[in-house]
């Protein structure tokens, strides 16, 4: 299986899941990686 070309980052928060929804609609492949706040995931170098 290959990799999509867009990985999205996102919090399960309302800016999180519009780009979610757009690339679902849009049926583009994408990776989905979650993002929690309340660990500060957002703070790694990843």
């Amino acid at each position: 299986m290959t990799r999509p070309d867009i990985v999205l980052y996102a919090a399960n928060t309302m800016n999180g899941w519009k780009p979610l929804i757009f690339l679902h609609k849009a049926q583009i492949d994408y990776e989905l990686v979650p993002i929690n706040f309340g660990e500060k995931e957002q703070k790694t170098p990843d």
